[in-house]
């Protein structure tokens, strides 16, 4: 893991802003404009980022981790390497139903994306292999990520990004499909389930899991080993959002979105 940059009050100072952006919905100025971040800088200005909102109280307890950049033509179309993982929180992820919204003035400049979410069953995990990565699995859930950029324009680096909780912002989840396994037979093969995002019913984009590293478990066992490095554990019952099936597709008000997966189900929100 590469080394920080920065010292602990130009991180904090970063993270303060980030903060500010989020919660009044004011995006700020590239960061690199006055600061050279690390991948590492990054991770620590996110982690202190998560802190001050808990510390507000208002969005509840960690739920559990986003993965971004995990599909090809994303980290092509943002310029980035390789995946980054943020943080979910309570108050962020949404079950819907069938006659969801969502108050897009939460937002800056949202965009969704396709995804396949997974709820790990009732154990820790630290580095998984991909065999393992399976067995940890206790239930899928088909999901829209709302994406956010609190750095102005969308203009990020890729530390930036990871340092703006990996363009976190909301996930919005349907109904799990309970799981003893995804081989075997237990469950769909996620490589070839396919989505279909449509806006006012229109199909706008379309893709199959995978775009998500070759496999979506892969992304899971990525996150594992990520954490592991920084001293960190994937807990149980943790949600773990795996990364775009497509490419991130822009929202306005006023539009009804929709995610249809082959076998998954589906997720469907209007957009006020």
């Amino acid at each position: 893991m590469a080394d920080p940059n920065l010292d602990a009050d130009e991180r904090e100072a970063i993270a303060q802003e980030l903060y500010e952006a989020d919660r009044y919905g004011e995006p700020i100025a590239p960061p690199r404009d006055r600061w050279d971040l690390s991948v590492a800088d990054g991770y620590g200005i996110a982690r202190r980022v998560i802190d001050h909102r808990l510390e507000r109280g208002e969005e509840g307890d960690l739920a559990g981790y986003k993965i971004g950049f995990t599909s090809e033509a994303v980290r092509e179309d943002l310029a980035v390497e390789e995946p980054a993982f943020g943080r979910l929180l309570d108050r962020t992820v949404y079950l819907t139903t069938a006659d969801s919204t969502i108050d897009s003035s939460e937002f800056i400049a949202p965009r969704i994306e396709p995804e396949i979410t997974f709820v790990l069953g009732e154990r820790p995990y630290d580095s998984l292999a991909d065999g393992d990565a399976l067995d940890a699995v206790r239930a899928i859930v088909p999901a829209i990520e709302i994406v956010d950029c609190r750095i102005r324009d969308w203009d990020f680096t890729p530390p930036e990004a990871i340092a703006d909780n990996a363009l976190a912002a909301a996930l919005l989840v349907g109904e799990k499909r309970l799981l003893s396994g995804l081989d075997g037979g237990y469950g769909p093969d996620l490589t070839r389930e396919q989505v279909a995002v449509e806006i006012d019913s229109q199909q706008v984009a379309a893709g199959t899991g995978a775009a998500v590293l070759g496999h979506p478990v892969r992304a899971l066992t990525w996150l594992a080993d990520a954490l592991a490095e920084r001293g960190e554990t994937l807990a149980a019952g943790d949600l773990v959002s795996t990364g775009s099936i497509t490419r991130p597709i822009p929202i306005e008000p006023g539009q009804r979105v929709t995610a249809r997966f082959d076998s998954l189900g589906s997720v469907d929100v209007g957009i006020e």
